[in-house]
């Protein structure tokens, strides 16, 4: 029976302690592939959204263009002729009969 070690494993002018550990490069590469994966996703989700929107669009268009404007006007309010509060006939016959007589 003999005994060996992983290839890779013993390699001179390099310690065992700290060869796993993760250094810039590692964490740039991390960081750059979850970038990727992030706009990997944007793009399925406006892949998704993209033919919904665009028949909104067109449905919007064809509302606008064709069916609004064959729709009958809408007649214009009557103007308010007083302002809010008590009509003023009714401040008149308030007045006349809450005065009191002049004193001499």
């Amino acid at each position: 029976m003999t005994a060996s070690e992983p290839p890779g494993t013993n390699v001179p002018g390099r310690s065992g302690v700290g060869d796993d550990s993760p250094g810039i490069g590692d964490a740039l590469s991390g960081g750059w592939h979850v970038f990727v994966a992030m706009l990997r996703w944007i793009a399925l989700g406006l892949g998704a959204v993209l033919p919904f929107a665009a028949f909104a669009a067109l449905s919007a268009l064809l509302w606008l263009r064709v069916v609004r404007p064959r729709l009958p006007r809408r007649r214009e309010p009557a103007a308010a002729t007083a302002a809010p509060g008590t009509p003023p006939s009714a401040r008149a016959a308030a007045g006349s009969a809450g005065e009191r007589p002049d004193r001499d």
